[in-house]
């Protein structure tokens, strides 16, 4: 229990289990402001700035002086403050961090503590974070608390180091032949336009794409996505799926390959060296596949949709014309991995 107290706590003496330790118990008007904080930031229009004007304009401070921007980001994104339950153990155990409570502790009342401390192992592959539950009580409803860390995350993510002017699929849209970016050139003073390869105009080894009009390709990928968002709610809605299939795939080929090097790791005593040394490279190759689906799984579980937040987005893509390119492009970063285009085909690789 040492360092800072975290914003929304104070420190009590206590003995748990018979030891002697320390704990965190709810500082009332602090905690009220996490409280504040959260439902704020779930609203997607709501920036760390606007949390921090809110603040500011009725004189709520952090232990005497003003909020900032990092730790504002720190509050976001800190387990301590979610109230645990069966939502949060999947969502870390989905990024491949190791949980040291059993799944029935996460009962929907306690806090968590992160960690990021040494490896054990010492195996450069394997994540070292973990977390656990905490004595104190949590001040967030995990729903909540989870709406705002996939908020915070995907912000993290797909930031962009410089405005974006040019179109809101810049950085998303490659050549479906050579898979190189396209881009975007405008003629007689922004009357239309075309994308192109970058690498056919820049290094000639690529045939291009042929001719891709530029409104004609972001209205197609515009309701293309109005269309996806569609079907996927109704399959939702339905019971049909159930969160998203990509990812429960990847989690099902996981499952899979960690019974295979279970099997092949518990069958080495029985046979001869030569065989011994066979089976210890196919689990090497499992053991990479593993890894790859970790991944994988860590970068897709902060995009899984619900139905609150499809039709959120919807309500969004129905204002489409009205939003800022910035808006436009965080949309299509959420829900769209990649899209590959030619003149006569257009193929997303969707996040969901």
């Amino acid at each position: 229990m040492g360092g800072r107290v975290p914003y929304g706590y104070r420190l009590i003496d206590t003995t748990i289990h018979g030891v002697r330790t320390s704990m965190y118990v709810q500082e009332p008007e602090e905690a009220e402001n996490i409280r504040i904080m959260y439902e704020m930031y779930q609203d997607p229009n709501v920036s760390y700035g606007d949390i921090m004007r809110y603040f500011d304009t009725h004189n709520i401070l952090y232990r005497g002086r003003k909020f900032n921007r990092i730790g504002v980001s720190t509050y976001l994104s800190n387990p301590v403050y979610v109230m645990a339950d069966q939502s949060v153990f999947e969502f870390y155990q989905n990024q491949g961090i190791r949980i040291i409570n059993d799944e029935s502790d996460f009962v929907g009342t306690n806090g968590c503590y992160y960690y990021t401390g040494q490896n054990i192992s010492r195996n450069p592959n394997e994540n070292s974070a973990y977390i656990v539950i905490a004595p104190h009580m949590g001040i967030v409803p995990a729903d909540v608390w989870l709406n705002c860390l996939v908020k915070h995350l995907q912000n993290k993510e797909i930031q962009p180091a410089r405005k974006v002017t040019n179109s809101w699929l810049a950085g998303k849209v490659k050549c479906g032949v050579c898979g190189y970016a396209l881009t975007r050139k405008w003629f007689k003073g922004h009357l239309y336009s075309y994308f192109y390869c970058s690498r056919k105009r820049n290094a000639g080894d690529c045939v291009g794409c042929g001719k891709i009009h530029g409104e004609e390709l972001e209205n197609d990928i515009y309701l293309k996505i109005v269309k996806k968002l569609s079907e996927f709610e109704t399959l939702l809605a339905s019971g049909q799926v159930k969160g998203n299939p990509k990812l429960s795939a990847l989690q099902g080929e996981l499952r899979e390959i960690e019974k295979a090097i279970e099997n092949l790791i518990n069958s080495i005593s029985s046979f001869e060296p030569a065989v011994i040394a066979y089976i210890n490279e196919k689990v090497t190759i499992l053991d990479k596949r593993k890894q790859d689906l970790l991944k994988a799984i860590k970068e897709m579980s902060v995009t899984v949709l619900d139905v609150g937040q499809i039709s959120m987005i919807k309500e969004y893509m129905s204002k489409w014309h009205d939003l800022s390119m910035d808006d436009k492009r965080e949309i299509c970063n959420a829900l769209i991995k990649t899209i590959r285009a030619t003149a006569q085909e257009v193929v997303i690789d969707w996040n969901f």
